[in-house]
Formats: C-alpha cells, structure tokens, sequence
C-alpha cells in the first residue's frame, strides 16, 4: 500500500469491479470509530458521487490516489485515529489486518 499511496494524487486507480456501494457501506461502518470527522465527510461526499452515477448506469471508477486517501481506510493505516479504531496502535501491517477482517466479515 506504501508504493500505491506514495503515487502521484492525479494517477487514475482502476479496479476490475463494480464494488464501489458495498465498499462505502464499510466504510461508513467503521469510519466513525476514528472521530475524525474530515474523513466522515470525504465518505459522505464519496457515496453521494458514487449513488449519483449509478443511478445513471455510470461506473464509479476510476478513482485517484488522491480519492483514495481522502477516504479509503485501507490507504490510512499509518494514520493513528485508523490504528486507534481496530486497536492496533502504531502498527499498520495489525491494522492493515484488522481493516481487511473486518471487511471479509462484513
């Protein structure tokens, strides 16, 4: 994630799905245990987009590096309030981890 997050916040990030909704859905389940509420609003603002253009039958992709770290938990591991929120502090491999549990069970 280091590499992918050190990219240009322009470079285009296209994924081979239409996950986008499902995706938020998570997001906004667990963005809420940072209390950082900049983050909050980048989900918002996200799924709004993202509803918006499938409602017109549009893809939600691609996406930036910049999009990604404004709102994808998995590009903040090295972010404490994200570390704080699955109780792996000062560990981003453990939260890194945790996020991905966390989603597999959701």
């Amino acid at each position: 994630m280091d590499l992918l997050t050190s990219l240009p916040p322009s470079t285009h990030v296209y994924c081979g799905h239409e996950y986008t909704l499902t995706n938020i859905e998570f997001l906004r389940s667990v963005a809420p245990r940072t209390n950082n509420t900049q983050l909050q609003k980048a989900i918002k603002t996200y799924h709004s987009r993202a509803v918006a253009l499938r409602k017109e039958k549009l893809p939600t992709v691609p996406s930036t590096i910049g999009d990604e770290l404004a709102y994808n938990l998995f590009a903040k591991c090295r972010e404490l309030d994200v570390q704080r929120a699955v109780d792996c502090i000062e560990d981003p491999i453990g939260t890194m981890r945790a996020l991905r549990e966390l989603k597999n069970n959701f």
